[in-house]
Order: structure tokens, then sequence, then C-alpha cells
């Protein structure tokens, strides 16, 4: 974007040098040099707004990066009891089945 901005300024000030040194013949770049002035700035301003939304996008980028290594241990707490609770509930439907077979056996 830089680049763009500095090649219209260049553009510039071939147009007014054309402009002065060609007197009556040059005024046709007396209309270009005003519009490529005013594209000049607006790439500067544009250039401008993208650098900074840039960096901004970046603080963000990083600050989420942030929030997610300090939600990290909690995400693996969270894995870590879930498991626990699974291999629990194995064990109780384990132990409601001989429950459940004695009963039979009891009732038989």
């Amino acid at each position: 974007m830089e680049g763009i901005f500095r090649e219209t300024n260049i553009w510039v000030i071939d147009a007014s040098a054309e402009t002065e040194g060609a007197g009556e013949s040059g005024k046709g770049y007396e209309v270009i040099t005003p519009e490529v002035r005013r594209f000049a700035e607006r790439c500067h301003k544009v250039t401008g707004m993208i650098i900074e939304a840039s960096a901004e996008g970046l603080c963000v980028i990083r600050e989420a990066g942030e929030i997610l290594i300090d939600f990290l241990p909690a995400v693996q707490k969270y894995v870590s009891i879930a498991g626990e609770i699974s291999l629990v509930s194995v064990d109780q439907h384990h132990s409601n089945r001989n429950i459940n077979d004695s009963l039979k056996e009891f009732s038989a």
C-alpha cells in the first residue's frame, strides 16, 4: 500500500513538472495533476486506515490467544472430570447389573 502511495506521489510530481515545463502545450496536465494529487491523498488515507485496522486486528488476535491459553487448563480439567465421571458411570452400571442378577437369583 505504501508503494502505491509513493508511486502516485511520483506521478503528481511528474505531472506538475510537465505542466511547468511544457507551457501552453502542458495545459492537459493541469487538469490531471489535481486529480492525481487527490487520488494520492485518498490512497495515503486508506493506507493509514488499513495499517491501523491491521494493527487492531493483531491486538485482537493476541488477546484471543491469551484468553485461549488461560482457558486451556479449565478445559483440560473438564475433560479429566468428564473422563472420571464416565468411568464411574460404567462401574455403577456393572454394579447395578450385578445387584439385579443377584436379586433375580434370590427371587428364583
